[in-house]
């Protein structure tokens, strides 16, 4: 039962790889209908780099409009579930105010989640945060 399990696991894991790989270079190649579809579809599967990568295109609407709050919610599901570049971008939008209400605390809560995870460009950024004043 284990082995059949496991089997299935690693069926769905590389289907959702591939799903992922398929999307970029849809992306890449702007085919940003494509890229959106297949995001959403690994991201649905629990794929947080497809969620962050909705983020990406909700935010600076690439193939989609603009709508920072749908921006908001992907890369939120992605930084609850560890995805340590969605954290770092949801502290650079609570940094600067940008689609968000400017608020210093919860941008350093979301750098050092960041930062703990091991993106260093979070770190930098708590970093330069603190040296302006704030903790």
């Amino acid at each position: 039962m284990k082995k059949i399990f496991l089997s299935i696991l690693l069926i769905l894991v590389s289907l959702n790889a591939s799903i992922l790989d398929d999307a970029n270079a849809a992306y890449y190649s702007a085919n940003y209908k494509k890229a959106h579809n297949l995001y959403s579809k690994a991201c649905d599967n629990q794929n947080m780099t497809a969620c962050n990568n909705l983020g990406i295109m909700y935010f600076y609407g690439d193939g989609v409009k603009v709508n920072k709050q749908k921006a908001l919610k992907y890369y939120s599901k992605a930084c609850i579930s560890n995805h340590f570049s969605a954290c770092n971008t949801l502290g650079l939008l609570y940094d600067t105010g940008n689609g968000v209400e400017k608020n210093k605390e919860i941008a350093s809560k979301f750098y050092i989640k960041a930062c703990q995870g091991g993106n260093k460009t979070a770190c930098n950024n708590y970093k330069r945060l603190k040296e302006k004043g704030f903790e």
